[in-house]
């Protein structure tokens, strides 16, 4: 399944800064993502991923004032926000190939069936 950053932001809640018609196909973590993926950050200890991750959209918390190239979506749990975007993707996704893979984090590509 394909969505817009202006999609996710409305389906979690949050608040979005940034492009709201980037389109997302995937999630992985901070270290993992590519263009068209979304991810999160929760901790300061992964400061520099997030500077240097290609995601083209992450779910941060509110009181994010970091300048980063990815659209962001304020929410008050980045964590659980990710997670729930992962776990509805899959269930409307039923009968649609996955990828999950783990090194640094799982990444799931979100496909039309």
């Amino acid at each position: 399944m394909n969505f817009t950053v202006k999609e996710l932001a409305a389906l979690s809640g949050g608040e979005l800064v940034g492009d709201s018609t980037l389109k997302i196909t995937g999630a992985a973590s901070l270290g993992e993502a590519t263009q068209e993926e979304i991810s999160f950050f929760a901790n300061r200890k992964y400061v520099g991923l997030l500077r240097k991750t290609r995601a083209s959209a992450v779910f941060v918390p509110p009181d994010f004032v970091e300048p980063i190239n990815a659209a962001q979506i304020r929410v008050s749990n980045p964590t659980k926000a990710f997670e729930q975007v992962v776990a509805m993707t899959r269930s409307l996704a039923r009968g649609a190939t996955s990828d999950t893979r783990r090194s640094s984090g799982p990444r799931v590509t979100f496909i039309r069936t």
